[in-house]
Formats: C-alpha cells, structure tokens, sequence
C-alpha cells in the first residue's frame, strides 16, 4: 500500500502527459521550451534510480516469495484458478516465439528511437534506397511482429480445462509462475538501467562540464520523449507488482472454501420434464464467468508484465544509442 499510494498518481500522471503529447504537440512543445535543459537532467537522473530501485526490490522479494505463494495457492480448492498448459500439437508454434520476440524487442527499441530522436532515423530512411517502401514497412512492422507473437502464443499454449489430448503433460503456468517469470524478466532492463542512471548521477556530480556534455547529448526534447515512455512503463510495472502483493495468497493455513450454493439445491427428478434446466445453467454460468474473470486476470498481468519487461530493454537500447551515436 506503502508502495500504490503514490505510483497510483504518478502512473495517471504520465499517461496523460503521453495523451496530452499526442493529442497537443504543437503546445505540448512550446511549453517544453521553457524547460530548462540541465534542471531536468537533473531531474531525471534523480527520479530514474528511485523509481527502478524501486522495482528492483519489489522484483527480487516477490521472486523469492513467489514459490511459496504458488504452494499455497495450489493447497486451496477454488473454481477460479486456471492455469496455462503447452499444446502437444503447438511445438513449431512455440519454436517460432524464438524468433519472434527478440525480433519484437528490436522492433520496440526501433521504434523508441524513432519517438525519441525522430530527426536522425529520417536522415537514415532517406538514405536507404526505395524510402518509401521501407518508411511503410518500419511503419506497419510492430504491428505485424505482435500479430505473429500472438499467433504463436494462441496456437503454442492452451487453458489447462481443454480436452486432455489438446495438452501436454508438463507443468501448468499458474498466475503464480507467470508472476515470478514477469518479477524475473523486469529485472534484467531494470537492473541495467539502474546502472546506467546511477553512473549518469554520479559522472555528473563530479563536474559542471559533464552535466554539459550529457545535455548537448540529451537534449529537453530528447528527454522528455525518454520520459514519457519510460515513466508509463515503469510506474505500471510498480503497480502490477505491488498489486499482486495484496491479492496473492498469504501465509497461514489453507482456506476451506464451501461448495457452490448450487450443488446443494435439490434436483428434481430425471422423469420431470424440466429436469434441472433453472438450476444446473445457472451453475454452468456462474463457472463460466468465474473462468473469464480468471483468464482476464491472467491476461491482464502477462500483457503488463511483459510490456513493462518490452518497454524496458527498448529504453536501454534506445539511451545507448542517443548517447554513443552521432
């Protein structure tokens, strides 16, 4: 809670800062002319360590406490939980993610650079032959690589209430697991980057000179395009991660929850004409949206986990690049 309470805000804050971007360029880039360039390196070069510290402690406590979670999990009979299980017939589907999702992190990264400093990725669509042809295709290039990742996904992997021939016999991805997998891959860019911003602060500490070279590099534009992808991607995964604090299963021993109040409901009788139809699709709806509700949690923390992990070795990339290239 400690955590949410001001992620929550932050969060809000710099998705509307990116909408107002969009929607307002022209007055969003007359007020960022008034910024000053080193005040908000300064700026950032303090809240970007803060705010990845932030997650890396998080990361690292919930995947260390992720199996036990998962233990408890398992130990309490529930209709709700689902998990995920490979397609026996999904092989060369799950093969292809590979390929596809470096393929998508470069695509990311591509495109990143391109919000960030639009001018330098035109000088070098312009100068590769058929410029148009290639414009076309970095533009419509994530949304071709996501269409295939999620291919891959949708034919590789199942719900593990399928039919018993449409899955294998491997363990199921439970949101436990798929948690701890997220808190594990948001580590690597968060981590990264934590080194990269901390050794900024520290390099530019030290001199005048340095902050002076590092904002000729970064311009206010430039940062400021840095941050409003940064800090969206970030805060969220916080929030995510401190979310799954308050709603995962805690210590203590395992909940007994009662059976479904339509089992207990008289039937009538097999000779009845009705035989049932107003209690047993009542029961059958009901588990039906407890699947959804389920599968839509489940649905939720993959995509914001993984945007996160996405959105955070794009950043990487794309800071390395502004800063070595020319």
């Amino acid at each position: 809670m400690v955590v949410l309470v001001p992620a929550v805000p932050l969060l809000a804050l710099s998705v509307a800062a990116l909408a107002v971007f969009y929607t307002m360029p022209t007055r969003f880039n007359t007020w960022l002319s008034r910024l000053p360039g080193d005040d908000l390196l300064r700026t950032a070069l303090i809240f970007a360590p803060a705010t990845l510290l932030a997650i890396i402690v998080m990361a690292v406590l919930y995947a260390n406490d992720a199996p036990r979670r998962e233990a408890v999990e398992a130990t309490r009979p529930s209709r709700r939980r689902q998990s995920i299980r490979a397609r026996q017939r999904g092989g060369l589907a799950r093969a292809s993610l590979w390929v596809t999702l470096p393929v998508l992190m470069l695509v990311a990264a591509a495109h990143l650079v391109a919000f960030v400093a639009p001018q330098r990725v035109d000088v070098w669509l312009q100068a590769l032959p058929a410029t148009a042809v290639f414009t076309r295709l970095f533009d419509i290039s994530p949304y071709i690589v996501i269409a295939a990742v999620g291919i891959g996904l949708l034919l590789g992997f199942v719900p593990a209430r399928e039919a018993p021939e449409e899955t294998g016999a491997g363990r199921g991805w439970t949101t436990a697991r798929v948690a701890r997998l997220g808190a594990l891959l948001i580590l690597v860019p968060s981590f990264a980057l934590l080194l990269l911003t901390g050794a900024g602060l520290v390099w530019v500490s030290a001199s005048a000179e340095r902050l002076a070279w590092l904002a000729e590099r970064l311009p206010a534009e430039t940062l400021l395009r840095l941050g409003l992808m940064f800090s969206p991607a970030m805060l969220l995964g916080l929030v995510l991660l401190a979310g799954l604090y308050l709603v995962a299963p805690g210590r203590g021993e395992p909940a007994q929850i009662p059976a479904p109040a339509f089992d207990s409901i008289p039937r009538r009788s097999t000779a009845s004409p009705g035989l049932g139809r107003r209690d047993q699709p009542q029961g059958a709806s009901e588990t039906s949206q407890q699947r959804f509700r389920s599968g839509l949690a489940l649905g939720v923390l993959v995509v914001g986990l993984g945007f996160t992990a996405l959105t955070g070795m794009a950043t990487l990339l794309a800071v390395i690049f502004v800063l070595t290239a020319r």
